[in-house]
Parts: C-alpha cells; sequence; structure tokens
C-alpha cells in the first residue's frame, strides 16, 4: 500500500470543478426564477436539488465504499496483524452496500423508463405547487435541478469516499488492534510481577535473630503489626508503624523506579543498596501493601543491593528493613521520579 501518494492525490482533486459547476446551477435557477418574478419557484426547485444532492451523495458513498480487510502486523495488509487478539473489523457495512448496489443497478436498468416518468411528473407537482403565477419552463427547470444536483452530489460523495474514507476505516481498526495489543502486554505484564517472588500466597514468617537488642526487637514487631493490618486499598500501614524513619542512610539508600506505565496503574520495582565502601549481604524483607498478593518479601542481597517489583494502582510507603533489623529504610512512592499526578491522587 503506498501511503506517500495518498496526500497528492487528495490534493490535486478538482474539487473547484465540482464546487463551480454547483455555484454555475444555483446562478442559472436564481437568474430564472428573478426574471420570472418567482421567488416561490426558486425556494422550491433549489431544495428540490438539495434533496437531490443528498440523495447522489449517499448513491455515491454506497458506490465508493471499500471492502475492509483485517489489518496486519505492519499495516493493513491483512497478514496475522490481529493473531490472538479475538478482534475482526467488521464487515456488515460492506456486504450491504453490496447486495444494494447490485440491487440499485439491476433495478435502474429495468426501470429506467419509470425514473423518466418520474421526473416527468415531479415537473408538473412543481408546476402545480407555483400555481397561479405558472412560471413557464419551470417543470423542465426543476427536472434539470434535480438531474444536476444528483450527478453533482454523486461525484463529490464517490470521490471524497474513495480518497479519505479507506484511511479513516482502516485507521479507526488499527486504532482499536493497537489498543488491544497494548491491554495485552499490561496483562502480561502484571502476570509476570504476579507470579511471584519467593514465599508468594505464604505467609512471610520474620523473625529476630537469636542475639537482637531492643532496638531490633521493635522493628521485628513492627513488621509483625504489618503483617496484621488488614486489606484496605486506601490504607498505608507503613507509613503509621514505621513513621519517622528515613530513605537513606550512611551505609544504605532505598530507591524506585517506574518499570512499566499501564492504564491507571503502574509496575514499581524499589530497590536498596550499599552506599560508599559498605557491603550489603544477607537478606533484605520489603514491606509492600497488605492488599498485595506478597505484602512481606523476603529478597536475596546480591552484588550490594536488593529489588522487588510490584503493580500498584495508587500510591503507598514501602519499607525495606536490612542487617537483621539494624538498618530500616522507607520510601515515599509519591517520591519516585516520573510518578503521575492521577497516581500521586489515587
Amino acid at each position: 500500500m503506498n501511503q506517500g501518494k495518498m496526500p497528492n492525490a487528495a490534493k490535486n482533486t478538482p474539487w473547484w470543478l465540482l464546487g463551480a459547476l454547483a455555484g454555475f446551477s444555483v446562478a442559472v435557477l436564481a437568474a430564472f426564477c428573478a426574471l420570472a418574478s418567482n421567488g416561490i419557484a426558486f425556494v422550491l426547485t433549489l431544495m428540490a436539488g438539495v434533496a437531490a444532492a443528498t440523495g447522489g451523495m449517499m448513491m455515491g458513498f454506497l458506490f465508493a465504499i471499500p471492502s475492509a480487510g483485517a489489518p496486519g502486523p505492519n499495516g493493513a495488509d491483512g497478514k496475522g496483524g490481529n493473531q490472538g487478539l479475538g478482534y475482526q473489523p467488521s464487515t456488515h457495512l460492506e456486504e450491504v452496500v453490496d447486495w444494494l448496489t447490485k440491487i440499485i443497478v439491476g433495478v435502474g436498468l429495468v426501470e429506467l423508463k419509470g425514473i423518466g416518468r418520474g421526473l416527468v411528473a415531479f415537473g408538473l407537482l412543481v408546476v402545480d405547487a407555483v400555481k397561479p403565477q405558472v412560471v413557464p419552463g419551470v417543470g423542465l427547470l426543476a427536472q434539470l435541478t434535480v438531474v444536476d444536483f444528483a450527478v453533482i452530489g454523486f461525484l463529490a460523495s464517490f470521490v471524497w469516499t474513495r480518497l479519505h474514507y479507506p484511511a479513516i476505516q482502516v485507521g479507526t481498526d488499527l486504532g482499536v488492534l493497537e489498543l488491544l495489543r497494548g491491554l495485552q502486554d499490561d496483562i502480561k505484564s502484571v502476570a509476570e510481577v504476579a507470579t511471584a517472588p519467593v514465599d508468594a500466597g505464604v505467609k512471610v514468617q520474620i523473625e529476630p535473630p537469636p542475639e537482637s537488642s531492643g532496638s531490633e526487637d521493635v522493628v521485628f514487631s513492627k513488621i509483625a503489626e504489618f503483617q496484621k493490618a488488614p486489606k484496605v486499598f486506601e490504607s498505608d500501614p507503613n507509613f503509621v508503624i514505621f513513621a519517622g524513619y528515613p530513605t537513606t542512610s550512611k551505609t544504605r539508600k532505598i530507591t524506585g523506579r517506574i518499570d512499566k506505565s499501564m492504564q491507571r496503574a503502574l509496575i514499581l520495582s524499589v530497590r536498596v543498596e550499599a552506599i560508599g565502601e559498605s557491603t550489603l549481604d544477607g537478606e533484605t524483607v520489603f514491606l509492600t501493601h497488605p492488599t498485595l498478593d506478597s505484602p512481606v518479601r523476603r529478597v536475596a542481597c546480591i552484588n550490594n543491593s536488593a529489588e522487588t517489583q510490584f503493580y500498584s494502582e495508587g500510591t503507598f510507603h514501602v519499607v525495606a528493613v536490612m542487617d537483621e533489623g539494624k538498618t530500616v529504610l522507607m520510601l515515599d512512592l509519591n517520591d519516585v521520579p516520573g510518578i503521575p499526578k492521577w497516581f500521586r491522587d489515587v
């Protein structure tokens, strides 16, 4: 499909010719009725012309409408671009149009004489409508106006449909397919996140080390309190339970990033790492949100860092417990670079 030629074709279409023909027809009609000093004849004949143009435009659209094919992966080439998406562009309109055009052509050829008689009858109706101020030739003028405007409407609609309607039709179908592909990718991303770190679906037992100080016992009691928090979407238990903990210590820091932005949801990663020459080993306990599948996550530290990923539809605080409870850091997801406004407002 050579799309590069379409703009030039549209640009070079002689619309001015059809416009000039329509303007000339109206001018002749106005001049005739002005000479005859009969405004009623002008109004009636012009209205008949507008009605004929409308009918001609509908016929032009029916005869020019293209057949729709399923868009492919790189456009409307029909080569499997919608495989697995469960979407096929509707072809009902094309099927109806195909039948209608065949019926119209067949009936029109059979009833050519009837069409002529219909024009004559229409001219007589116009003559009767302007009585008693009958203008000589007004019936013929009305017949010519109907034919003239019907042809102009047909040509204008036919050319416009051939030039512009395919782009609208294919563009709409491709837009729907693109939306479906995006939703499919989002579902895959959520499924990958949901397939879980370690301990998914099992309540993680976090216990203090055998030789722990009083401050470390406080930290593990806070973890236990978090595990008992109710699964309420609007809640933020970490903010309440671990209030006051920083995002950076002398040897550790916690950061976040957006891995994928979806419709009204984000996939986020939260990372802790050692600063300077310090080392980070053992396990890091991440406390995310009670409504997630794995709100408490134990992640092994590799290369002086640990990271967890999760799906979220709104903001909350994430806590990371390191060094067997000696280090606790907390991150507000609102502080993650690039967080959109709608996410903050949830």
